[in-house]
């Protein structure tokens, strides 16, 4: 690695714990809103870090340099998900771009994701299905709540919202009336931390190549749990019986 690049990357590594650094500080201090905003800027700076490191060049139908940095960050986030369980996703890649070539939705398109069809849910499982039979019920079931928790990412980078999102925990909206829509204060505390943990990941990535962490808060407790950890077992019992209580009512 040329002293330039090296250098650029030092720097775009510094800036992203400054910005989460700064996240940090406004969550805990009931600031929501900011915190979001400061932490999809992270996830941003943290995905041009990837760029620069990789060399990889915009193509022509991102139109935005900041959405570009957007699809990379979740990119590498994803492939190193793939990369932690061993996985090969080459044919389930090319299953989905056919199915969506196939209904007319092409690359750079904002429309939202066609359905996936119960047949197409099929032929995935069955490219699946043989890669996860080395793996513990365990394992599986952390893949799956990881999986899951990158979708949300997925949702709102493929979709183009980050920067609008972003601006949420910034601006208050109003419609043609002048109604109020949205305040920073609609911002809540967990959507905030999705982005706080989204970014640290695609920063462990750029700065110790970190494949091997969690994805999702959950899928880190259940580890930890499962390694024999009384605290992050407690904390697990309360997380559950809050969920399952929230459900009843």
């Amino acid at each position: 690695m040329d002293k330039a690049k090296a250098s650029a990357l030092e720097g775009v590594v510094a800036n992203v714990k400054r910005l989460l650094r700064d996240a940090r500080i406004l969550q805990e201090n009931g600031s929501a809103g900011s915190a979001l905003s400061l932490s999809i800027l992270a996830f941003e700076e943290a995905g041009k870090g990837h760029i620069i490191e990789n060399g990889w060049r915009k193509p022509k139908h991102v139109h935005s340099q900041h959405r570009f940095r957007h699809l990379m960050a979740f990119i590498v986030l994803q492939a190193s998900l793939q990369q932690k369980y061993e996985l090969d996703m080459k044919g389930v890649s090319d299953k989905i771009a056919a199915r969506f070539t196939a209904l007319g939705h092409q690359p750079g398109m904002k429309e939202p994701l066609p359905p996936m069809s119960l047949e197409l849910r099929e032929e995935l499982r069955a490219e699946l299905l043989p890669q996860l039979s080395g793996m513990s019920d365990d394992q599986i079931k952390i893949l799956g709540i990881e999986q899951r928790w990158l979708s949300k990412i997925f949702e709102a980078v493929h979709e183009g919202n980050l920067e609008k999102i972003r601006q949420s925990g910034l601006y208050l909206d109003t419609n043609s009336q002048l109604e109020v829509t949205s305040t920073p204060d609609s911002v809540g505390r967990l959507d905030a931390e999705r982005w706080i943990w989204a970014a640290t990941r695609v920063l462990n990535l750029l700065e110790k190549g970190l494949y091997s962490q969690s994805y999702s808060p959950l899928s880190e407790l259940l580890t930890a749990a499962n390694a024999g950890d009384q605290t992050a077992t407690r904390v697990l019992d309360e997380v559950t019986s809050e969920h399952r209580e929230a459900k009843d009512n």
